[in-house]
């Protein structure tokens, strides 16, 4: 199944984006939130802020690099004071990530975006596993390849589309600094 995606880089863009989210039912949750960059941390640098919508089955990817601080400053359509800082800052939306300790290390000290109401599926990982396994906390990879169900066909282009990525994101902060319009063709 092709991915579907929209790519966010300009703030009328991102207006609507925010509107939209904002307008999601909050009972459970509908936000799956993943952050790359160059050395990701409070040190590195911020490119994209991808964001799975469940409800509408779509991922968007807010180009940082393009939007700079306004990727965080954008109100939405006749929303005003909400932007996907707010969104992000709001502990009644609930917002799902795989090991966020660098993505809020990132964004609390290069943007000021103080994430809350998050749920690290690596902690319910480690939560849920057997006693004598729980020294250390698993990566993305290993969790999926373990717990996702994945056919063989279905892993092996989870993991060519995971490496394309690392190659993105391990060739230095130069290839970053390209708009992600670039990076994605």
């Amino acid at each position: 199944m092709p991915s579907v995606y929209t790519l966010i880089d300009t703030t009328e863009a991102l207006s609507s984006l925010v509107s939209q989210l904002y307008e999601l039912e909050r009972t459970r949750p509908a936000l799956f939130v993943d952050l790359e960059g160059y050395e990701l941390s409070r040190n590195g640098r911020l490119a994209l802020v991808t964001i799975y919508v469940l409800p509408l089955a779509m991922t968007y990817i807010v180009d940082v690099t393009v939007l700079g601080e306004v990727a965080f400053t954008t109100e939405g359509e006749d929303l005003p004071g909400k932007t996907l800082k707010s969104l992000l800052e709001d502990k009644s939306i609930p917002k799902v990530l795989y090991d966020c300790r660098h993505d809020n290390d990132a964004l609390y000290n290069l943007y000021k975006v103080d994430m809350k109401g998050v749920i690290d599926l690596q902690l319910m990982e480690l939560a849920t596993r057997s006693f004598p396994y729980r020294a250390n906390v698993n990566g993305l990879a290993r969790t999926i390849r373990n717990y996702a169900g994945l056919s063989l066909r279905d892993l092996v282009e989870w993991e060519r589309v995971k490496s394309f990525g690392k190659v993105i994101f391990e060739s230095g902060e130069s290839r970053l600094a390209q708009p992600a319009k670039i990076l994605l063709t």
